[in-house]
């Protein structure tokens, strides 16, 4: 009974330990490419790709109803480690 206790404190504690954040991040044009962005989303403790991508998926929802666009093709996802580790998105909306 103690050990399954302590398993959930431990899967408790651990749930609480990842975070994704834009801080403050918007979607940047890319020069030359209409209708083009990059955006990035942070990520830290034991969040990954997945948490990135739920977070990516509100804020292009958002993106798209305030600039117009009614689709979009993810040209790019990539992970990156270092100097802040996240993933790094090229998108390409359609009106």
């Amino acid at each position: 009974m103690i050990r399954i206790i302590n398993v959930f404190i431990i899967c408790a504690f651990l749930s609480g330990c990842a975070t994704v954040a834009t801080y403050g991040n918007k979607f940047e044009p890319i020069p030359e490419k209409d209708d083009t962005y990059s955006f990035k989303i942070y990520t830290g403790g034991l969040a990954g790709k997945k948490q990135a991508r739920m977070r990516f998926d509100v804020e292009v929802s958002d993106f798209m109803l305030k600039e117009g666009y009614n689709s979009y093709e993810l040209l790019q996802e990539k992970w990156v480690a270092i100097p802040l580790s996240g993933v790094e998105y090229i998108v390409e909306f359609k009106r």
